[in-house]
């Protein structure tokens, strides 16, 4: 038998893996990192049948205004047009506590044309936030789409964390994700990453 030497110099010239070399359970699809104040971070033509579920991770979420929302937004076509309909419909609980206080409660955001994270989720100016969503069957035109995940922020005064769930009332087909704030811009350093899960 003859014995294969390594060459050191061919690993370099590969390109792309054979489909049939799987890369893992969770694939890193795109991150954006925000080197100056902008009014939202676009994910744009990432949804396709190649995954059902995806994972937005909030590594660092900043508002560039106290009392502001964290919101977002599906895309209705391969490129930037919003869904703005009210058939989004989202459900949560949240809690806030500081030195010397803590409360619970739950709220729901209806029919505002956009998925509303927590009621008590009032980031305060240039305090980073952070957290995940998970986006589920957002391709399947056959199904409703579902999101769920959790988010911290701090309001000026508390930590406060929600715990939502949410779907769009309707069966449609989307293709990406806008993210932004109820008003004002999102600050120097908001930095969010997409992750495709693998379909089991």
């Amino acid at each position: 038998m003859a014995i294969i030497k390594p060459n050191n110099n061919t690993i370099s010239a590969i390109t792309s893996l054979p489909s049939a070399i799987t890369t893992g359970a969770m694939v890193h699809l795109q991150t954006t990192n925000l080197s100056s104040d902008t009014a939202q971070i676009d994910f744009s033509n990432v949804f396709s049948a190649t995954y059902k579920s995806y994972l937005f991770v909030f590594n660092q979420l900043i508002s560039k205004s106290t009392s502001d929302y964290f919101i977002s937004r599906f895309f209705s076509d391969t490129g930037t047009t919003a869904y703005t309909s009210t058939n989004y419909e989202l459900a949560g609980g949240y809690a806030s506590a500081n030195s010397g206080a803590n409360t619970d409660s739950n709220d729901r955001a209806w029919g505002l044309g956009y998925f509303r994270y927590g009621a008590g989720n009032a980031f305060h100016q240039n305090t980073p936030g952070s957290g995940h969503l998970y986006v589920h069957n957002p391709y399947d035109s056959g199904n409703r789409v579902t999101v769920e995940g959790k988010l911290g922020v701090h309001d000026g005064s508390s930590h406060v964390v929600a715990d939502m769930f949410g779907m769009v009332a309707a069966n449609d087909r989307f293709y990406g994700m806008r993210f932004l704030t109820t008003s004002s811009d999102l600050g120097d350093g908001t930095s969010i990453s997409l992750y495709g899960l693998a379909n089991s």
